[in-house]
């Protein structure tokens, strides 16, 4: 793929060619969808429930109307009675607007839009609401208590699952049994871009127009058609730059209805613009999980079984939280070779902001558990953790017990290579004393076969009449470098230079459909998509070069701009100017070979290509505090081809920072229904000084069914960071921490514990250098203080 083409041309296929957004970024060039200024825009705002249970008894808007300069209100009595998310299917059951019970604090209740935005929050604080509040139920213990109220109709329980693969090899006996609890808490997806969106209500052509923040803009059209009751092709989504999304803005939130509702009620178009507290509050965020897991494993080191009960806090209404925990119970059976894995899970609602999609889906929650316990194994049997790794890693042509076709698996290549990068045999040796090291592996699919048309994917490519090409593809760039690899792909089939290459994309009425950048399938399904139809481009372009050159196509290339025979030549200007249209535009859709997940069992190959990582890092321990520092990190990846290494080293490097975050703080509390974190003050996210050199390796091994041998790499980046860093502090304390955030509290709790154990163990001597200071510590109280 990296070899010379004709002539002197390097192929753009992995080589590190610069984003094709960043003149524009760092200029501030790019524009997003809070800088969009139409004629005669609203300001808007949204009224949020304060209490996080009751019943709605009247909205009064009379209030607001009256403040000068408010244009519109709207409430839930405005809008179809329509639920979305799931497409109003079984699990749909939550409105734009609620309009009889709150859920949750900071759920939707009326929007606003006004002249100026002081006047919108001037009207949003005029809205009156009369509640009957009711017992809230704000973790899954109260949730699933007998005194508990029903959030929904039907029990707090919203799904519960038994699943059952493989059976017990009787070749394997279980010589040792490790079992334990982690929990993982809820984090924010923290974009540098709040939600925003534009929205304008064209009443004459009964068309809405909307510059939106989002990756799936043609999921986002098909909602708001469904909840405004409009038809698909009445919504256009036009292209803007997206400030990050990390799942979050994967598909519809409240916000674009809200504001499409307003512009519709007052004929003008309107802004909406989520605070950062909005955003800490009221959107989607990571599902917080409750995890059992027993592990069995041989004499000598064999995994025979895994058991694991997952409980899953869905928040107010589903969201994502059905497909996130069946996910996470994929990768339970998939991360390593285990004859039988049996997985029970509940997702519980509560009343909290719902979970939603974010990095990962599911998959660092329950790798935490999974790799935390592998490394107890480990210790039990007096086995390296890397070399029982390595035991059980999936290989090359290995079926998962879910139904996973391994096509490449690297594993062990990642796991050796690690070894060395981080220097284990020597720190392992080493460690303790408060350094410690630690790893953890993972496997993640390359987008998943989850909805209705995520096996396919379209794109265009137009030859125009001065002979410049434009790639045409659906989904967003959300900082995933999707326009630059688009263009990637289309300067490798056509003979250019990336720089030749214009990309649009977002605009729904001049792109083809695609479902958008989510579940690691940007790079896979784009790849798929326009490498197809550039292939097509290059053919018709050929073809009619061999008529105009009196030669046979297998004679002629393609190289800057021009078809290339034997004794001549002819630019791409003058052959599309011979067609009729004075140009040439080919669509092309293509269609991955993936199964859809069959819902009985479970069992399904739902992704084109699995990646693997594993990741190393060493840690310093405050004992008297309980900070933790990570002061080395290696992130070894098995993705495939590197499509850009830069692309991809950044994806690494920023998703193992944003590992770390949640690994050592990143948490969103709550107290009473209320939330806690409502801002970066209370949500520490890692500092440049806080975070380690990050060295990220890309074993560029090519995947047979990838785009040009590429897998995905966007999620796995922290997927096993967590796992990573809690094992790095065992070793260094010589206590294993189970919940993270692995804060300062939490590790100073497990070493409390630690020194206890050892207390009643050994008394005073196993500790000679702290004998006095114990001594002291038991006589104090039994009047030793009269002696000072």
């Amino acid at each position: 793929m990296t070899a010379l083409r004709e002539g002197t041309r390097v192929s753009p296929i992995g080589q590190r060619v610069p984003n094709i957004d960043w003149p524009q970024k760092s200029t501030g060039a790019s524009v997003y969808s809070g800088d969009v200024v139409l004629p005669n825009m609203l300001f808007a705002r949204i009224v949020r429930s304060p209490i996080p249970h009751g019943r709605i008894l009247s909205i009064d808007t009379d209030g607001a109307r009256r403040i000068p300069g408010v244009v519109a209100v709207v409430t839930a009595a405005d809008l179809p009675d329509r639920t979305y998310i799931h497409h109003g299917g079984p699990l749909s059951d939550r409105r734009v607007l609620a309009s009889d019970v709150v859920r949750f604090v900071g759920e939707e209740i009326a929007g606003v839009a006004a002249e100026t935005l002081e006047a919108a929050d001037a009207a949003m604080r005029e809205v009156a609401v009369r509640f009957e509040v009711l017992r809230a139920a704000t973790t899954m213990a109260e949730a699933v208590a007998p005194e508990a109220l029903p959030i929904h109709p039907g029990g707090n329980v919203s799904l519960s699952t038994h699943r059952e693969w493989g059976a017990p090899d009787d070749s394997r006996t279980a010589a040792v049994t490790a079992s334990g609890t982690f929990r993982f808490g809820r984090q924010t997806h923290a974009c540098m871009e709040t939600s925003s969106v534009v929205a304008r209500w064209d009443p004459e052509a009964s068309v809405l127009e909307v510059w939106v923040t989002t990756q799936s803009p043609f999921m986002v059209r098909k909602e708001l058609a469904n909840v405004l009751d409009l038809e698909v092709e009445q919504v256009i989504v036009h292209e803007v730059a997206v400030g990050g999304g990390f799942g979050g803005k994967s598909k519809i939130c409240e916000y674009e209805a809200v504001a499409a509702a307003l512009s519709m009620r007052s004929g003008r178009p309107v802004r909406l613009v989520l605070t950062r507290e909005e955003e800490f509050t009221a959107t989607k965020s990571r599902h917080n999980f409750d995890i059992t897991l027993e592990t069995s494993a041989t004499a000598e080191g064999l995994l025979t079984s895994r058991v694991a009960n997952l409980r899953v806090d869905n928040g107010a209404y589903n969201h994502s939280g059905p497909s996130v925990m069946g996910y996470a119970g994929h990768v339970v059976a998939s991360l390593y070779r285990v004859p039988h894995v049996v997985v029970d899970s509940e997702l519980i609602y509560t009343n909290k902001q719902p979970g939603g999609q974010f990095r990962g889906y599911g998959a660092p929650q329950v790798t935490f558990a999974l790799e935390s316990q592998t490394d107890e194994i480990a210790e039990m049997l007096g086995i390296d953790p890397i070399d029982l790794r390595v035991l059980n890693a999936n290989r090359q042509g290995d079926v998962t017990l879910v139904g996973w076709k391994l096509a490449s698996a690297r594993l062990v290549e990642c796991l050796e290579r690690a070894r060395v990068e981080i220097d284990w045999d020597r720190k392992r040796a080493e460690g303790g004393h408060g350094r410690g090291v630690g790893l953890a592996a993972a496997i993640h699919v390359t987008g998943a076969n989850i909805y209705d048309g995520a096996d396919r994917s379209s794109a265009a490519i137009d030859v125009l009449g001065d002979g410049t090409v434009r790639v045409r593809y659906g989904a967003a760039d959300a900082g995933t470098w999707q326009r630059t690899l688009l263009a990637q792909f289309a300067a490798e089939e056509l003979g250019i230079e990336v720089d030749d290459v214009s990309v649009l994309t977002m605009e729904s009425h001049q792109t083809p459909h695609e479902l958008g950048a989510w579940s690691t399938r940007g790079t896979y399904m784009s790849g798929h998509a326009v490498g197809t139809v550039a292939r097509s481009v290059a053919a018709r372009l050929r073809g009619h070069a061999a008529q105009v050159l009196g030669v046979d196509e297998s004679e002629l290339s393609l190289e800057g701009g021009r078809v290339v025979g034997p004794e001549g030549s002819v630019s791409f200007v003058d052959l599309v100017n011979q067609f009729e249209s004075g140009s040439l535009s080919i669509t092309e859709e293509i269609t991955i070979d993936v199964e859809s997940v069959n819902r009985a069992t479970g069992i399904s190959n739902l992704s084109g290509a699995y990646s693997f990582a594993v990741q190393a890092v060493e840690v310093e321990v405050d004992e008297v505090t309980g900070r933790v520092r990570v002061i080395d990190a290696v992130a070894v990846h098995d993705s495939g081809v590197a499509i850009n290494p830069i692309g991809m080293e950044s994806q690494i490097i920023g998703g193992m920072a944003m590992g770390i975050g949640l690994a050592l703080g990143e948490e969103l509390l709550y107290e009473n229904g209320q939330s806690m974190t409502r801002s970066y003050i209370q949500y520490p996210l890692p500092r440049a000084s806080d975070l380690p050199d990050i060295r990220p390796i890309v074993l560029g091994d090519p995947d047979p069914n990838g785009p040009y041998g590429a897998k995905g790499v966007g999620e796995i980046v922290l997927v096993p960071t967590g796992a990573a860093v809690a094992n790095a502090i065992a070793h260094a304390i010589g206590a294993r921490v189970r919940e993270l955030p692995a804060s300062p509290d939490r590790v100073r709790q497990a070493i409390v514990e630690r020194d206890r154990a050892e207390e009643r163990s050994f008394g005073l001597v196993r500790r000679p250098n702290r004998w006095w200071i114990e001594a002291m510590r038991r006589a104090y109280p039994r009047g030793a203080h009269r002696l000072l």
